[in-house]
């Protein structure tokens, strides 16, 4: 029982004494690589530690230096791409001024084909101009405009003077067309009474016998039709004839669909006569007298 303890005790202490003993040789080890490498446990910076500190210098300057360098790179790479764009502008704006050189040249060619139109043209008015009696055939553009102008201005009085002459003449047509409106208003009108005269006259021959006589009342009736003409009153007064030889006159009193009722004055009867039904009776005035 008491054994156990005690080798417990033993194993302990040796293993303190083995840790110990490591520990100091990794120290010495230690002190020998850094001063192997020329350095020390100083604070100064020797050996590997300089070395380390003179990299991390290089390294940064290193990195300054590609920076620059990229940044160089970048600004050039910029500047190649402001030069393409360049580039490209110059080229659309030299293609641009091709095509517009193109349509200048097609508007040269239009302007130089009515150039040739306004020649040909031109020789055409003066062959046109030396035809003509006014100008004669040896003219030149200049005088021809010249005596082309004056021969308008004579044309163009000449004119006037003919609108002139064409409105007196149009005064005086308008006044015998209206004299003639006139005389053909009062033609008509005069054309309507002869036609009436003439329809009113052919009715001048005609006779009517006597239906009926009243003696009592000194009426007689006839018949004389709807378009005879015959009114009441005075305007168409009736002669009552026997043969040939008249008898009495007869003042109308109505006219009823051609049916005529007269009334006569029988003192004007011959002494001894009556009037009888078939006597014969027509007009005393003519019509269209």
């Amino acid at each position: 029982m008491k054994i156990v303890p005690l080798t417990s005790i033993i194993l302990i202490i040796g293993l303190g004494i083995l840790g110990y003993t490591l520990c100091s040789d990794q120290a010495t080890t230690m002190n020998l690589a850094i001063g192997a490498s020329g350095g020390s446990t100083d604070t100064e910076p020797s050996g590997l530690r300089q070395t380390n500190k003179d990299l991390e210098v290089e390294v940064a300057t290193i990195s300054k230096e590609r920076a620059d360098s990229l940044k160089q790179q970048k600004d050039s790479f910029v500047m190649m791409q402001r030069a393409v764009e360049e580039r490209d502008a110059s080229e659309r704006k030299l293609e641009e001024n091709k095509e517009a050189r193109s349509e200048w040249e097609d508007k040269v060619k239009e302007a130089q084909a009515r150039v040739d139109e306004v020649n040909k043209e031109r020789e055409a008015v003066m062959a046109t101009l030396r035809s003509m009696p006014a100008l004669g055939s040896d003219i030149d553009l200049a005088s021809a405009v010249e005596k082309l102008a004056s021969v308008v201005e004579e044309e163009k009085k000449n004119q006037e003077q003919m609108k002139k002459d064409l409105e007196e003449k149009g005064v005086v047509r308008q006044s015998a067309t209206e004299k003639v409106a006139k005389a053909q208003a009062e033609l008509d009108r005069m054309t309507a009474i002869n036609e009436k005269f003439a329809r009113e006259y052919t009715k001048n021959s005609d006779e009517f016998s006597i239906l009926a006589v009243d003696p009592r009342w000194k009426f007689v009736v006839f018949n004389a039709g709807k378009d005879s003409g015959i009114v009441a009153g005075t305007s168409t007064p009736m002669l009552v004839k026997r043969g040939s030889e008249p008898v009495i006159t007869l003042r109308i009193v109505s006219v009823t669909g051609g049916q005529v009722v007269a009334e006569y004055d029988i003192e004007q009867l011959p002494q001894g006569l009556q009037l009888e039904v078939g006597d014969k009776v027509f007009r005393q005035k003519p019509l269209g007298s």
